[in-house]
């Protein structure tokens, strides 16, 4: 079988193949993603990310959101999606939006593929207003606190995981986080990557 990014042929004699199954990249790939679960704090919302925001990583998510290779949900989760599993499986998931335009581009709800392995049930939140938050200034991302409201019922005894792919400044997901905050028992804030800057 071929790896699913650099299509180079993939030798299958690895440990996680017998305890996840089949990756969908080849051993070099795998490791140059620098997979980790990972902890961080924006303001008052601790939460957890899987991979740094930079090389192959971010090209393969930007293959998947961008260049609509539906294909490569896979790849994401690969070595965690069982550990969420028993982590989460009494939780619903609930993704940060997308903007209706982007949605209509891609054809598929990009997070909603790279988490249905989990077997979760779906919670929605919805847009107000789309802002395209890369081009967004820093007055728009706090904008965006505000920005998001409620499409299914949720109530004091759910438990929520809340994704998002990318952490940058956090106001999207914080915005989330704070309109569900009293709506739930309890809230998991995974991102699958994180921005990260080099402070040197």
């Amino acid at each position: 079988m071929r790896c699913l990014y650099c299509l180079k042929e993939k030798e299958e004699l690895r440990l996680e193949s017998f305890l996840w199954g089949s990756d969908p990249l080849c051993f070099a790939c795998r490791k140059e993603m620098k997979g980790k679960i990972r902890k961080g704090r924006v303001k008052e919302m601790d939460f957890y990310y899987l991979y740094p925001y930079e090389g192959l990583f971010k090209s393969v998510l930007l293959q998947y959101k961008e260049c609509f290779d539906e294909a490569l949900y896979s790849v994401f989760l690969y070595s965690y999606q069982d550990l969420l599993k028993l982590a989460f499986h009494s939780y619903y998931l609930c993704c940060v939006p997308s903007t209706e335009a982007k949605m209509e581009r891609r054809g598929f709800n990009h997070l909603e593929k790279t988490f249905e392995g989990l077997d979760l049930k779906l919670k929605r939140v919805g847009m107000k207003r789309e802002y395209s938050q890369h081009k967004a200034s820093l007055r728009d991302r706090k904008r965006m606190l505000d920005n998001y409201y409620l499409v299914d019922e949720f109530n004091e005894k759910d438990k929520i995981l809340l994704v998002d792919d990318v952490l940058t400044s956090g106001s999207s997901l914080l915005g989330v986080y704070r309109i569900l905050k009293p709506k739930a028992k309890k809230i998991v804030v995974l991102s699958l990557g994180k921005v990260t800057y080099d402070d040197s």
